[in-house]
């Protein structure tokens, strides 16, 4: 494995979260198409994902 440099090595928010607090984190890529996804997305990506948001915290 090759070293990381610092500056990337905390990429996300995950990451950072992950490293800060020592707990699992998960990343859920929801969005089509490239990044930054159009806001238009945001009512679908919503809906779609609102159970797994409110029952995350819980599990």
């Amino acid at each position: 494995m090759a070293d990381v440099p610092y500056e990337a090595a905390y990429a996300g928010y995950k990451d950072w979260f992950v490293e800060e607090y020592r707990r699992p984190g998960y990343t859920f890529e929801v969005g089509i198409g490239r990044n930054p996804i159009p806001i238009s997305q945001f009512g679908t990506i919503y809906r779609e994902n609102e159970e797994v948001m409110l029952l995350a915290p819980i599990v």
